[in-house]
């Protein structure tokens, strides 16, 4: 259990909306409820079938899935850095996240 919690307090650290793309499903956890989803906390859903309806959550995922129409055989975590913007606004935390911060030289 105690790896679960040091993992969450890293995601809360870096994003306020973690994304998991697998098989067939797009998760989006929305914890701040930004979302226009009637599912509080985010959505999960079966990109294949409605991807349409996320084009721009799915365009993050591009540079692995090339074709939307079809189930990925994978799983992609993506951990959309907060920006300045999003940091003012944030619940979750007030600390802007840059690439730069995250990566070994």
């Amino acid at each position: 259990m105690y790896r679960h919690l040091v993992a969450s307090d890293i995601l809360i650290q870096i994003t306020d909306g973690p994304q998991i793309l697998s098989g067939d499903n797009l998760v989006i956890f929305d914890p701040q409820e930004e979302l226009a989803s009637p599912n509080k906390g985010g959505l999960m859903t079966n990109f294949v079938d409605e991807g349409y309806a996320y084009p721009d959550q799915l365009m993050a995922f591009g540079a692995a899935v090339t074709d939307t129409t079809e189930s990925f055989h994978g799983t992609i975590i993506r951990l959309p850095l907060r920006t300045a913007s999003q940091a003012v606004c944030s619940r979750i935390k007030v600390i802007v996240v840059a690439e730069a911060q995250l990566l070994y030289r």
